[in-house]
């Protein structure tokens, strides 16, 4: 996830699109520069803390298994920060479910 954030496409997201992990993320860089892209954090959970610890670790299970949603969406649906709950994704031939860390609210320039 972090290779995300400097702009490359990191090791699980290379294999999904078959791209060397060293390349970088096309106008990755105008998307960064551009204010209305930003997100804004609401309230999160803190994920350097001891018990969240393996969600930022890539040697765990847990990585990257948190989300976020808007704060209406957190109403709408009841969702409390710091639960984890199991998502539901399908593609074509699969149907997999995750718990996944409730890790906060956020909004981006489009919200507001």
């Amino acid at each position: 996830m972090g290779d995300l954030y400097k702009g490359y496409y990191g090791d699980e997201t290379s294999e999904l699109l078959d791209v060397d992990k060293t390349a970088t993320i096309p106008n990755y860089k105008l998307f960064h520069e551009n204010y209305l892209n930003y997100t804004n954090y609401i309230q999160w959970v803190n994920l350097n803390a001891e018990q969240n610890k393996d969600y930022l670790n890539k040697a765990s299970p847990k990585f990257g298994h948190f989300f976020y949603t808007q704060p209406k969406t957190k109403e709408d649906l009841n969702l409390k920060i710091g639960n984890i709950y199991n998502v539901t994704v399908n593609n074509k031939t699969e149907t997999k479910s995750y718990p996944l860390l409730f890790a906060g609210t956020n909004m981006d320039a489009s919200n507001v």
